[in-house]
């Protein structure tokens, strides 16, 4: 198939894709002991959390951080089966730079993307229950190639109300309240439309501009993933601008034992009101000079491809399935952690504040300026 068509598939989707056998890099062969020998024994750095049920999503700030080698990490696993650790989110630019018989193995070509490669790479690693709380990704979309073991992956449209929330704050990430590794069920009441696709070594997903996602690992997994920039970006960094303008000045008011409680670790910020209204100003910028982008057929080039297909919709049984086995999962042990009274009034204050049609008003009074 014309990679190129691929490439304007994968711009102009609006439903979650999969994409089998046409993946072909060396790594996909790799076992454990595999890369073992590649990784070494480079100190790496892994979110720990634990395999049991939780009242609250195991957000960043809320997980401890280990490092760990690959050997360690695969000795840890064995030994700590109610605990999970994930190395994720990390550019192979900055933490593989002198891995070359890794980074030589990844190509985005076949999929109409020759310019990007391992500099625009991130690698995820992780055991059993690893996961990624569900959240949306306001820029781009995302191509996610599934390297080793499986990874089970729940979407949503944008426009189902999972309880939006911007805390714990970090720039394009919008976050769901609801626990979807171990949920309670009920939360679900008024969603009509979820995708489940467990994805096995060699298979590719796409997701969509701004799908709600979870992601774990039912076992053992790695994956790499690249984000393709989309014109949409640039009205996307105007809002992202002002969320994080707002934050930059609640952050700079509060005790730093606090900040925690509103942004995940390590989040840059813009410190200075006058720099982060500078932000603002160009990305407005660069938002009034984008180009329209030509519509294309999606499902025409779907029809005419033997690799790819559209992640179907559950039906209401099946999501009932998906939720139930979800608690099964999770639920040997429950620990519960309750914030006081003025950390919970300090995060509702915040969020409320930086919920998105507060962001649009501001936004479109911006806009005038």
């Amino acid at each position: 198939m014309d990679p190129n068509s691929i490439r304007d598939l994968i711009k102009s989707t609006t439903k979650p894709l999969l994409i089998r056998n046409l993946l072909n890099w060396e790594i996909l062969q790799w076992d454990l002991h595999r890369w073992k020998e590649i990784l070494g024994t480079q100190p790496l750095q892994f979110r720990q959390g634990i395999y049991t049920h939780t009242d609250w999503p195991q957000f960043e700030n809320s997980t401890k951080t280990v490092q760990l080698s690959f050997d360690e990490f695969l000795t840890f696993v064995q030994e700590t089966p109610n605990k999970w650790l994930y190395f994720d989110y990390k550019y192979l630019k900055d933490w593989f730079r002198n891995v070359n018989e890794l980074r030589k193995h990844i190509s985005w070509d076949k999929f109409g993307f020759p310019e990007r490669g391992v500099e625009d790479s991130t690698f995820w690693l992780g055991s059993k229950g690893a996961h990624t709380p569900m959240h949306i990704d306001t820029y781009g979309c995302n191509i996610v190639a599934q390297i080793y073991g499986r990874k089970r992956w729940l979407l949503f449209p944008s426009g189902e109300n999972l309880q939006r929330t911007r805390i714990p704050y970090e720039e394009s990430s919008i976050y769901s309240k609801i626990n979807m590794f171990s949920p309670r069920g009920d939360e679900f009441d008024s969603v009509s439309d979820c995708r489940s696709i467990t994805l096995n070594p060699g298979d590719v997903l796409i997701v969509p501009h701004r799908w709600w996602h979870f992601v774990e690992n039912l076992e053992i997994a790695i994956s790499i993933n690249m984000w393709v920039d989309l014109p949409i970006d640039n009205e996307e960094r105007v809002s992202e601008a002002i969320v994080q303008m707002l934050v930059s000045q609640f952050v700079n008011s509060i005790e730093p034992e606090k900040r925690l409680l509103i942004i995940n670790p390590q989040v840059p910020l813009q410190q200075n009101l006058m720099e982060a209204i500078s932000l603002t100003e160009v990305c407005k910028k660069y938002c009034k000079q984008q180009e329209k982008v030509a519509s294309i057929d999606c499902d025409k080039i779907i029809k005419k491809s033997k690799y790819i297909t559209v992640v179907e919709c559950l039906s209401s049984e099946q999501f009932k399935e998906v939720i139930a086995d979800q608690r099964k999962e999770a639920a040997e042990i429950k620990e519960v952690v309750c914030l006081n009274n003025d950390q919970k009034l300090l995060q509702d204050y915040v969020d409320s504040i930086l919920d998105e049609d507060v962001i649009a008003i501001i936004k479109r009074k911006i806009w005038k300026l």
